[in-house]
């Protein structure tokens, strides 16, 4: 009888171990996939696991917890279902999804060319400052609350303003906010009736889902009154815009400013990549795709300010599109470092590269040379990499700037205190001269 116990016993062991292995790696799917990556349940609880900044979210799910991040920032649940329909199609939810469906661990760090986390960051320009901004705050880079503090780093603060300032005027059809988020935050081509029976269909299931349960955002107030359209937007922000040039379309004799988005109070012309009239036009890239003004146009249009200063004539942004099409100078993720070289020569100008010195780039201010300049990081670049024109300098050695990048570029081009030069330069990769 204890021998006939004991195979029984051993039997259900047998039998038993193989659930136990298969329920671990489900709930292992399911913990990740919502934000639990690692469990024991036989752990005492103990605090700052997630370290001390971690965001705290409300929500019984990922889902949710998106929906009233979003929300609670202020922009309306159809904007943030939007959001959400693309976040399901990238990484279903789980911020610590590998491209090909591996679960990262907490030390992870993205690999160049392999999408990782909510949104997929595919390149080391947009994973950088994710692992950055992990390391700043001492929290593993797969924790939910991080990266959609990230997503509305890279939305308030980066080259992709333009699509918070759409999604802020969204207030019903979660089905365009995937578009306009598809579109302008992860910069595809894809026409918005192939976004709205994708993504769409998604977005709008969540927000049918919840729009009894969580309500609209109050609106985003650091966006400013004025910027309610599209238009006001590049026109009259806070009255620090010359908005009314004289009939001959001309402010202190600086040249033709007729055709650009604003004039600032001290008479310079502003091309802003995400002008209503242009944001939308196709530049191809050299790779053969499509990308646009408002994706990765900050090198034509702050090319089209130098344009514009050293020759007095206004600029046909129709023209520069296909020009910088033609010539090939954008590639994915922006434009070339050199592209002012190819462009110059089309507008009688000429471009020379020069060391990112500050004695020598204000020598050429102060000559009545402009300079096109690259960098990444703190204003008056982004995080993803950006292009500006330096139009001159204050009597304090300051130097002005031309900033293409939407509200930030309009406040950016209207300092007229100046940026520290140390400061431009920590960022900057590349500075080129630009003469007549």
């Amino acid at each position: 009888m204890k021998k006939i116990f004991l195979i029984l016993l051993s039997v259900i062991v047998v039998i038993a171990t193989p659930s136990a292995v298969f329920a671990n790696a489900v709930d292992r799917s399911f913990y990740s996939s919502n934000d639990i990556i690692y469990y024991d349940p036989n752990a005492c609880p103990i605090g700052g696991v997630a370290g001390i900044n971690s965001t705290t979210i409300e929500g019984n799910d990922n889902l949710e917890k998106i929906l009233r991040y979003f929300t609670g920032k202020g922009l309306s649940l159809a904007a943030a279902a939007g959001i959400a329909g693309n976040l399901k199609q990238e990484s279903g939810f789980n911020p610590a999804i590998i491209q090909g469906g591996a679960i990262a661990p907490d030390n992870y760090i993205p690999v160049n060319s392999v999408g990782f986390g909510l949104a997929q960051w595919t390149f080391t320009s947009r994973q950088q400052p994710l692992v950055d901004l992990s390391r700043s705050r001492n929290i593993k880079i797969t924790d939910l609350g991080l990266q959609l503090d990230y997503i509305w780093q890279e939305l308030t603060t980066g080259y992709k303003e333009s699509t918070l300032t759409r999604l802020n005027e969204e207030k019903t059809d979660p089905a365009r906010a995937a578009w306009i988020f598809h579109k302008y935050y992860e910069g595809s081509a894809d026409s918005e009736a192939a976004v709205r029976s994708g993504r769409g269909v998604p977005a709008a299931a969540i927000y049918e889902k919840y729009r009894s349960t969580i309500q609209d955002g109050a609106g985003i107030a650091d966006l400013g009154s004025a910027a309610s359209t599209p238009e006001n937007a590049y026109s009259d922000v806070s009255n620090n815009v010359a908005c009314n040039p004289d009939s001959a379309g001309t402010v202190n004799g600086s040249g033709d400013t007729s055709g650009a988005s604003s004039v600032t109070s001290d008479g310079f012309a502003v091309y802003n990549q995400f002008d209503p009239r242009w944001a939308d036009t196709k530049i191809k890239r050299d790779t053969g795709e499509y990308t646009t003004y408002a994706t990765s146009g900050c090198g034509p249009a702050s090319m089209a300010m130098i344009i514009n200063l050293l020759t007095g004539k206004a600029v046909d942004m129709q023209k520069l599109a296909q020009q910088s099409s033609d010539l090939g100078i954008i590639t994915n993720g922006g434009g070339y470092n050199n592209l002012s070289q190819k462009l110059a020569p089309l507008y009688g100008l000429r471009s020379t590269s020069i060391p990112l010195d500050s004695v020598r780039i204000s020598a050429a201010l102060r000559n009545g040379s402009a300079i096109h300049i690259v960098g990444r990081g703190g204003s008056p670049f982004t995080t993803g990499g950006h292009f500006v024109m330096l139009r001159g300098i204050t009597s304090s050695g300051k130097w002005l700037v031309g900033d293409s990048n939407g509200l930030k570029g309009v406040a950016n081009s209207n300092n007229t205190n100046g940026f520290d030069p140390q400061a431009i330069l920590g960022y900057a990769t590349a500075a080129y001269e630009l003469t007549k």
